[in-house]
């Protein structure tokens, strides 16, 4: 997907490598601070409930005091890239990832977004193609390609498909969704062009609860032009 990211060897080698590794900053993150509901008047918050207004509630409340968090990130991962039969080749991958960024952080992406529409009239997590990238709980992503037999590195074609699965905190329901795809390598990876289709899980509130309702599809095209 990215220029400065090939993924792989094009079977050129044999490579099996495992990966750990974590990254811990202390007194980091500022986290959005929330009502506290104990602060509205007894009387005033007797009667909202009892005339059925209390999602009311923290509109007369107090925010709690602000606090500041740590952040902690985890992963491990493999990647094997292995050669077959007839110059052809297999890359696959396969990573763990735990994120804290503080209680229920979230933050959503969209690439290449040339969305006009108005933010206040989208989905929570964005215009576009935007969806919930990021955020504090746990991804795991599987990739798998396979380089048709051929001859050189010049006019070759490679399908490959992915799954990733996303459990964040602010969201009550996981999501998972795929790519898949070819790439066809004009000259190795020094020239190639990617067509690809993508789902994309959509997330709107369903009795106060964030859940994945459905997915969108896209299908991008690219290039890579590599000296």
């Amino acid at each position: 997907m990215f220029p400065y990211m090939t993924m792989n060897n094009l079977g050129r080698a044999k490579m099996l490598n495992i990966g750990a590794g974590f990254y811990y900053h202390p007194e980091s993150m500022l986290v959005e601070a929330k009502k506290d509901l104990s602060t509205v008047d007894p009387f005033l918050a007797a009667w909202l409930i009892s005339s059925g207004n209390e999602h009311l509630l923290p509109d007369f409340a107090d925010y709690y005091p602000s606090q500041i968090s740590d952040i902690f990130l985890a992963a491990v991962d493999i990647f094997l890239d292995m050669p077959t039969k007839n110059n052809g080749s297999i890359t696959s991958y396969l990573g763990y990832y735990y994120n804290f960024f503080g209680p229920d952080y979230l933050r959503s992406m969209g690439k290449m977004n040339v969305s006009k529409m108005n933010p206040a009239l989208a989905l929570p997590q964005g215009i576009g193609n935007s969806e919930w990238e990021v955020g504090t709980g746990h991804i795991i992503r599987g990739e798998f390609g396979y380089m048709l037999p051929g001859q050189g590195l010049k006019n070759r074609f490679q399908p490959y498909g992915a799954l990733t699965f996303k459990k964040f905190d602010a969201l009550d329901e996981a999501s998972l969704q795929f790519d898949a795809g070819i790439n066809w390598l004009m000259y190795g990876h020094n020239l190639k062009w990617t067509l690809q289709y993508s789902s994309r899980p959509i997330y709107t509130e369903v009795e106060n609860q964030n859940l994945w309702t459905s997915s969108k599809g896209q299908v991008i095209l690219q290039t890579q032009i590599y000296f």
